[in-house]
């Protein structure tokens, strides 16, 4: 026997696109992102010392 229930899912974006008019006849575009980004803002458990970044590009040289 199927439920009778409805259930409705509110779709929620992560990410919004906006196009808006500025002065002088503008446009801007505004992109923004709801969420989780990850680890890109944890520490360098490891941090490099400027001696050593300034090696390996010597070495690159």
């Amino acid at each position: 026997m199927e439920t009778s229930k409805n259930t409705i899912k509110k779709e929620q974006s992560t990410c919004s696109t906006f196009l808006c008019m500025g002065e002088n006849d503008e446009l801007i575009f505004l992109r923004s992102y709801k969420g989780d980004w990850g680890h890109w803002d944890d520490k360098i458990e490891t941090p490099v010392s400027d001696r050593d970044s300034n090696e390996n590009i010597q070495q690159i040289m």
